[in-house]
């Protein structure tokens, strides 16, 4: 499904708005569209239903992945872009040669979440790679919402790569007002925090219900007022000399525990 166009210049107006798109939240909040770059990736946005308005793929692009698990050059439109062209919108050091401009998916409601969810909320997260990491690992281990109060973008182009594909595969509630969503929503609500009077994770008991994990800002944690307003604060109980983790190997930690305590309570 080869488009009409060979694609040489940087000034081609699909060009344009994609490097535009790769390196402003503004216009990506704008026009409702982000970038997607590697072929996994790509293939990855397809099969979780994705729509693209367009696809760009380098020659020797196509001449790797013909043939293989990876070839999407028969599974959506797309024009061949000059390497050079490649280069100009790539975001890493050494480009597959693989682009498309994506919408993005509808998030969800307060009342989507129901009371069997495990659901992760974020607060204040601004490390594109730590919030990456977060949903990549919330995907692996059934965190399938994840609400975001005050992070960096989601579809940031470093968040999008760490997340390894399981940007598609979790829902998303971004959330302005956090302290009323806490109010709102019909689940236990568990604070981690770095905090000796805290209840250590290795002692929780979900009772098989349903949950939500709030996570707070790399340096700073969560706000007094959010801790307030949950059911319980957890800590990571630890036995060497460092005092805490950083936040996305806290949030893996706590999510690992959270999905083997509900194991146990089926």
């Amino acid at each position: 499904m080869l488009g009409v166009v060979m694609i040489e210049s940087k000034d081609n107006p699909k060009i344009k708005k994609y490097f535009k798109l790769l390196h402003k939240k503004s216009c990506r909040d704008d026009l409702n569209r982000f970038t997607l770059e590697g072929v996994r990736v790509l293939k990855d946005a397809l099969e979780s239903g994705i729509v693209f308005d367009d696809v760009f793929i380098t020659k020797s692009c196509i001449s790797k992945i013909r043939h293989t698990e990876y070839d999407i050059s028969n599974l959506c439109e797309y024009d061949v872009i000059s390497d050079k062209v490649a280069k100009h919108i790539s975001g890493v050091d050494r480009s597959q040669g693989a682009f498309a401009i994506a919408s993005k998916p509808p998030g969800i409601l307060a009342q989507d979440i129901s009371n069997s969810d495990f659901v992760l909320a974020l607060c204040f997260i601004q490390d594109p790679g730590n919030l990456g990491t977060l949903i990549r690992t919330a995907d692996a281990f059934g965190f399938s919402k994840i609400v975001l109060s005050g992070c960096c973008d989601i579809y940031n182009p470093k968040v999008v790569r760490s997340t390894a594909g399981s940007l598609f595969r979790v829902s998303f509630l971004e959330c302005f007002d956090f302290l009323s969503f806490l109010e709102d929503v019909d689940l236990k609500k568990y604070a981690a925090v770095v905090d000796e009077a805290a209840l250590p994770i290795s002692e929780l008991d979900l009772k098989g219900e349903g949950a939500v994990l709030v996570i707070g800002n790399e340096a700073n944690g969560l706000p007094s007022e959010i801790v307030k307003e949950c059911d319980k604060k957890i800590t990571i109980d630890m036995s060497g000399a460092a005092n805490s983790l950083n936040a996305a190997v806290a949030g893996a930690v706590c999510m690992y525990k959270f999905r083997e305590v509900r194991k146990r309570g089926f």
